[in-house]
């Protein structure tokens, strides 16, 4: 699929013209019908953070709210560090980690006593390669790197129920230290509003029991009656699965909070630290301001990347990079997701309930019976397809694809045929360069 030349292992998501990425690639845009109006969806002029580590020091002494770590860590404790695991490589632990590390060194705790969980939830464990990326060679080489398993009762220690009926298992070694940080990217989530803060507790420590409990609450509770739409992206108020998060994580009660946005180009943005729901709420408000992007009214077409490997590794991730395209195409409109999926669907649960040729009500019926975060995935992206005819420009087995609801496509020229077919009716289009980093918003201002 190297249309427009080896992109490298470069991630974020920024395009360049006339390219979206596709996996480590550029795919061109193919050319559009004449007279078709075409505007690009994206914040490519957000600033990146100058010098990280200097920054870095100055907000662990200084945080967004609460005390600074030195007033929380004393000499001698033992502390967790949990990271976010290996679907957001995309995301530059590996940059701010060393200084919070530093800081701890200074407060006189020993290498020896630091503990680094990869916050994994219910996704693959991450392999020593990834856990070299995601933390560094250094770190990886220095201190005791493990990833959290919510299947192992062992590892796991109970700490209670929410007030919504959810069972709180958290990992045991997060909850035997003496102290608990929690790092992670704040960004769009279709289930949580944002992630970061609360998410790397639940569902990033916790138990799959855990996980799937609190998920569940994404179904409103009549039959049939679909999505509860308080569960979406950018919202946190009311919003069921986030609350439950977030009461969740009070109860493992973390000491200081490390969360970064990220721009176009994956870099860091903006930094924010300190208290656990202060903290998350002041970097929402940012991610919000700054990655919101206006549009008038639905297009005929979207031509949308997930901004590139690792964001799609595989189908169960790139579902993601659909949100943004979703809230922008018209009523049986027609979308293209580029997203090379070079790990196929990710989980065949999602696949498997893709493929089931049912109503939406009996595919909803089975996520109630028996949830999983990849049945869940499933029916959102079937409802999706029911929406409007999407593409995917994938190395997907074609067969497979078309099964599953999707039109395949195997490269550009095959995108360019499909819109020679459909050419009638596409008088408006949307590029959108990561579909999961911004938030298209009904309005009347200009995109970036």
């Amino acid at each position: 699929m190297k249309e427009g030349g080896d992109m490298g292992g470069a991630v974020g998501g920024g395009a360049m013209d006339g390219f979206l990425r596709c996996g480590r690639d550029a795919v061109p845009i193919p050319s559009l019908p004449p007279g078709c109006t075409v505007r690009r969806l994206a914040r490519d002029d957000v600033p990146a953070v100058d010098d990280v580590a200097g920054s870095a020091r100055r907000l662990l002494c200084h945080p967004t709210s609460g005390p600074p770590l030195r007033d929380i860590v004393r000499a001698g404790e033992t502390v967790a560090v949990a990271v976010s695991d290996a679907t957001r490589l995309w995301f530059p632990t590996r940059e701010f980690l060393p200084t919070i590390i530093a800081e701890l060194r200074e407060c006189g705790v020993r290498d020896e006593d630091i503990r680094i969980l990869v916050a994994v939830g219910t996704h693959r464990r991450a392999t020593e390669q990834d856990m070299v990326a995601i933390v560094g060679e250094e770190v990886a080489a220095a201190f005791s790197v493990t990833n959290h398993d919510c299947d192992d009762q062992a590892g796991l220690v109970h700490l209670g129920a929410t007030s919504r009926g959810t069972p709180v298992w958290v990992n045991r070694t997060a909850m035997e230290a003496d102290r608990l940080i929690l790092t992670g990217a704040v960004t769009f989530h279709n289930l949580a509003g944002f992630s970061g803060g609360p998410k790397s507790i639940l569902p990033g420590l916790s138990s799959r029991e855990t996980v799937q409990t609190n998920h569940l609450q994404f179904l409103l509770p009549e039959r049939g009656a679909g999505f509860d739409p308080a569960v979406c992206s950018a919202n946190l108020t009311g919003n069921p699965i986030h609350e439950d998060m977030l009461e969740a994580a009070r109860l493992a009660a973390p000491d200081f909070v490390f969360n970064v946005t990220v721009n176009s180009q994956g870099r860091i943005a903006a930094m924010f630290a300190g208290e656990l729901a202060e903290t998350h709420r002041a970097a929402s408000r940012w991610q919000l301001e700054t990655f919101a992007v206006p549009f008038a009214e639905p297009a005929d077409l979207v031509l949308a990347s997930c901004g590139g490997f690792p964001r799609d590794m595989n189908l169960y991730q790139a579902y993601k990079g659909m949100r943004s395209a979703m809230r922008v195409v018209r009523p049986g409109g027609l979308v293209v997701l580029y997203a090379e999926c070079p790990e196929g669907t990710g989980n065949a649960e999602m696949e498997e309930l893709l493929l089931w040729d049912v109503d939406l009500v009996s595919k909803e019926d089975s996520v109630r019976s028996r949830y999983t975060n990849a049945r869940a995935i499933a029916f959102v992206m079937a409802v999706w397809l029911k929406q409007a005819r999407v593409a995917l420009l994938s190395g997907l087995d074609p067969d497979l694809v078309k099964r599953m609801g999707f039109i395949p496509s195997r490269d550009a020229g095959e995108v360019s045929a499909l819109l020679a077919q459909s050419g009638q009716g596409i008088d408006s289009c949307f590029v959108i360069p990561t579909g999961a980093a911004i938030l298209p918003v009904p309005g009347t201002g200009s995109a970036a």
